[in-house]
């Protein structure tokens, strides 16, 4: 055979064999089932929901598998669960099973969307189903995330105290940079370490990012290029990890200096009070348990 003919065999076959790996491929694509594509589907809707359905409202709790799927519960007074949830991107769908009054099963298809552009998980959408008279009916559906992963807001203004042997106090400054991020300056108040007297009253910027699917825990880290302790000059770094519970924001601290070195020690941190306002507004509350309501 002639090298011009080898040379003509083996371009052929290469072709074949990029040709038969990309039908392969292909044909592994189109056998993937459609659960595998949520496999790695952050639990977003697990935790309490307030809802809205035109003047009624309520609680929702949402418990949520790792391959999106989902169920979930009204508050005891609605007689209501959710069935065949699931998300895939940003949409929902779901079935609200409810317990009539007659004691019969009735039932509500939801299509919604999920809203990330806000610091607090939002979905809103449409049902279709039994409406307290037929099954035909339709309705506006909205709810807001009020507890669980990504649902807690830490922006404010926080006042930290911190005592590793010496007396540290700060102001944290946090504002929200979108879900599950807070852009944040921190400030050094005061000090009992005479080395660090240098730092008083200076700002460090920091971005702090909420835990994936971790119920209200956040992170940041902080580093610098000489540490002022005579006993760890040179560079240091600080790892923070934070969690947000009614008492306030709670941080654990690992400082790592630059001899190797490490230290762990513990922040606690309050939101500080709000100026009160002189302007005074009026209103009535609005009633509760008007009526029957799916």
């Amino acid at each position: 055979m002639s090298t011009q003919k080898q040379s003509g065999l083996l371009r052929l076959r290469s072709h074949e064999v990029r040709l038969a790996v990309a039908v392969l491929l292909a044909l592994m694509a189109s056998v993937i089932p459609r659960n595998v594509a949520w496999a790695q589907a952050p639990k977003e809707l697990d935790g309490e929901w307030q809802w809205r359905d035109g003047g009624y409202s309520g609680r929702l709790h949402i418990t949520q598998n790792s391959d999106g799927s989902f169920s979930g519960k009204y508050d005891p007074q609605w007689r209501s669960t959710i069935e065949e949830g699931h998300i895939q991107g940003n949409q929902i769908e779901f079935v609200r099973l409810i317990i009539w009054s007659d004691g019969k099963q009735k039932e509500q298809r939801y299509k919604l969307t999920l809203d990330r552009s806000g610091n607090t998980l939002r979905m809103k959408g449409r049902w279709t189903g039994f409406d307290g008279q037929s099954s035909n009916g339709s309705g506006d559906f909205s709810a807001e995330k009020v507890s669980g992963p990504s649902a807690l807001d830490i922006s404010g203004t926080w006042i930290c105290t911190v005592n590793n042997g010496n007396f540290y106090k700060a102001r944290l400054v946090i504002h929200s940079a979108g879900q599950g991020k807070w852009n944040a300056t921190g400030t050094n108040l005061e000090t009992s370490a005479d080395f660090h007297q240098v730092l008083v009253g200076k700002s460090t910027e920091v971005v702090i990012r909420s835990v994936p699917e971790r119920a209200n825990q956040f992170f940041y880290n902080v580093s610098g290029a000489d540490d002022p302790n005579p006993s760890a000059r040179g560079p240091w770094s600080q790892a923070y990890t934070g969690t947000l519970d009614g008492s306030g924001l709670h941080w654990q601290v690992i400082h790592r200096t630059a001899d190797g070195r490490q230290m762990t020690w513990s922040s606690e941190c309050v939101r500080e009070p709000e100026k009160k306002s002189t302007t005074t507004t009026s209103g009535s509350a609005p009633g509760a348990n008007d009526k029957e309501r799916p």
